[in-house]
């Protein structure tokens, strides 16, 4: 790592390291810029941790420090450190504007502190997960208190926005996007239509969204189609259909 990237993030785990130094502590005898080091050498070659080099600190040290960063946080921490970095060095904000809300229940990642980890509840995650009705309209009521947008799948499992959105005459509008592809033996057909809705059951919510996908398999003929709801606190005009379709 070089001395302009390791000045970026030195701050942060010195921090944590001060954190950890009193009485009764052990005497700190490596490097942490070696320990990065080392964790970023096994994550660039794969290698497993007791295959580390010599020249590294010993891999049961290194491997103590990287579980012990991931179990603190650190590792969200400098991630988060060089994402707002990023984003400020190309003229944005530091907090997106948009985010994509999917109704799969997943676990959250497990890169953010063990204190952030679980199932449902306060969805930790990365990524904007949710499925479970009073978690979804909390989603959106906080992204929309903060000025940011959303777009978001309806599935089943909110059966009656599900069903509001699945009823709207979608034979009576027309295509906002709509394009066919061909690749991998397959012939694609996608087409998105958009309706400004003001009472769905979400808040914030202006519009709904269908996207159908046609493919056939050229070799067997086979056909599917596959149907997707959507809504968004986008207002109409602000995308695209081409650019939600994406």
């Amino acid at each position: 790592m070089s001395d302009a990237r390791w000045a970026l993030i030195e701050p942060v785990f010195n921090a944590w390291r001060a954190r950890r130094t009193g009485p009764g502590t052990a005497a700190r005898v490596h490097d942490l810029r070696e320990i990065v080091n080392a964790i970023l050498y096994v994550n660039r070659t794969g290698i497993p941790w007791e295959y580390l080099p010599q020249d590294f600190p010993p891999y049961k040290t290194v491997y103590d420090y990287y579980a012990k960063w991931e179990a603190d946080g650190i590792t969200q921490q400098v991630h988060d450190l060089l994402r707002d970095k990023t984003r400020r060095a190309h003229g944005r904000s530091t907090e997106p504007t948009a985010a994509v809300v999917d109704a799969q229940s997943v676990k959250t990642s497990a890169n953010v502190a063990e204190t952030s980890q679980g199932i449902d509840a306060g969805k930790k995650s990365n990524e904007i997960t949710a499925d479970a009705r009073p978690t979804r309209h909390n989603q959106g009521a906080y992204l929309s208190e903060r000025g940011a947008h959303y777009l978001a799948v309806v599935k089943k499992n909110h059966p009656g926005l599900f069903k509001s959105v699945r009823t709207l005459p979608w034979r009576d509008i027309a295509f906002d996007h709509y394009d066919r592809t061909r690749a991998h033996h397959c012939m694609e057909i996608r087409r998105l239509k958009m309706a400004a809705f003001r009472h769905l059951d979400y808040p914030d919510a202006r519009q709904a969204l269908q996207i159908v996908r046609w493919r056939r398999e050229l070799g067997t003929g086979k056909l599917t189609i596959e149907r997707v709801y959507l809504i968004t606190s986008l207002p109409p005009g602000e995308a695209t259909g081409e650019q939600l379709a994406t």
